[in-house]
């Protein structure tokens, strides 16, 4: 139910500023390369009585702008040819950790590195690693996974 609130605030905060479209835009351009303060758009705090209540946290908050408002902001640069921000949303987006851990992550960490499963140590690593396991893992598609290939390589040259 907070979250629900908290997306209405985000909804209201982005219409009190030009509509959906430009606050998402004007948040990418606004934060430079600064992965801080793009989230910062994000977060959500309500005054309540006393203190404040957190609807949209600062994880939440970087979850939406990894896995929605950079891809959306980069396919919308793209489509209208504006290459000075397709190169700040890069940049942006390899600046990024990674958000919270979730169980394709640490799976795929465990099988990739079965001693201790540290791999994913960034944002792209762990979009990177979902990717690859609902592409190819949830389909049985082994022999076509790069990872496999490579790992085949390996011990072939071992």
């Amino acid at each position: 139910m907070h979250r629900i609130s908290g997306i209405a605030y985000l909804l209201t905060r982005a219409m009190e500023h030009g509509g959906l479209m430009e606050y998402v835009i004007s948040s990418v351009i606004n934060s430079g390369e600064n992965t801080n303060l793009v989230e910062d758009y994000y977060i959500v705090r309500v005054k309540r009585q006393f203190n404040n209540h957190i609807m949209i946290g600062r994880g939440r908050a970087r979850e939406i702008v990894i896995n929605i408002i950079l891809p959306f902001v980069y396919s919308w640069a793209q489509e209208n040819l504006r290459e000075d921000l397709s190169q700040q949303l890069l940049t942006l987006y390899q600046n990024y950790s990674k958000s919270g851990e979730n169980g394709i992550t640490r799976e795929m960490g465990r099988l990739l590195v079965p001693t201790n499963g540290r791999i994913v140590n960034s944002a792209q690593r762990q979009q990177g690693l979902v990717h690859i396991a609902k592409t190819f893992c949830y389909h049985r598609m082994c022999t076509n996974c790069p990872v496999f290939k490579q790992l085949e390589l390996t011990s072939v040259s071992v």
